[in-house]
């Protein structure tokens, strides 16, 4: 199986709460290692959901189905 990761926080308090970019990714990379999957690509970013220009979250859409339509998913 394949993964690519996806860490995001939008709010102070979520860094402050040990939900910083870099411990989701660690969280995700071992759940990973776990179950045996191949990371294609890990993706950080800090972006509120509710903007009107989300361009970290938009190139992950734009990643998933190029690697779908090439078969990498």
């Amino acid at each position: 199986m394949k993964a690519i990761l996806i860490a995001r926080v939008s709010t102070e308090e979520q860094r402050e709460a040990g939900n910083s970019l870099p411990a989701q990714v660690v969280r995700l990379e071992q759940y990973c290692q776990r179950r045996s999957f191949e990371i294609l690509k890990v993706c950080r970013f800090d972006e509120r959901a509710y903007c009107n220009n989300r361009t970290e979250f938009d190139a992950i859409i734009d990643l998933i189905f190029g690697s779908k339509r090439k078969g990498l998913l």
